[in-house]
């Protein structure tokens, strides 16, 4: 947990929690992409109750603090929790159904964690090499591909 806590914040200003805190002192909006992957590594880096920095043990450093802090600003309607593969895997590289089970995966699972599915309509594809092929295999009728990369990082693309 201690690796992932100090992703969350490392005591020096920096981390993971500087998105979220900004987002809510603004009240404004967050399309957030985080992997099941990552939510449930998340969830096992509880801070040691015997930590001497109290603060370690809130939502800022904290993992399953931190990710329901995340799932109480979804339900605010601050953060939006972008559609995600389980470990943004190259979709590519393997067969459609593996593909559709593991999206369907990674729902349940932040759904579970952060209490409201993430976007039906917004997928983050986790690399550039989605082609044509690729872009119907997630497209079912209209949906917004983010990419993370690129300055055309967002495209829409309908499936036909």
């Amino acid at each position: 947990g201690n690796v992932l806590q100090r992703l969350i914040n490392n005591g020096e200003g920096a981390g993971y929690h500087r998105v979220p805190l900004i987002h809510e002192i603004f009240q404004q909006p967050l399309n957030l992409h985080v992997t099941a992957t990552l939510a449930s590594a998340l969830q096992w880096a509880r801070t040691d109750e015997l930590d001497p920095d109290p603060w370690r043990r809130t939502r800022i450093a904290d993992g399953p603090a931190f990710n329901a802090w995340i799932g109480d600003l979804a339900s605010q309607g601050i953060v939006q929790l972008l559609g995600s593969t389980f470990s943004d895997h190259m979709l590519p590289y393997f067969p459609e159904a593996f593909n559709r089970d593991n999206i369907e995966l990674a729902d349940e699972v932040l759904t579970e964690i952060y209490g409201r599915p993430p976007s039906s309509r917004v997928l983050w594809l986790p690399e550039r090499l989605a082609d044509s092929a690729t872009l119907r295999m997630v497209c079912s009728g209209s949906i917004e591909i983010s990419s993370t990369k690129g300055p055309n990082a967002s495209m829409t693309s309908s499936a036909s």
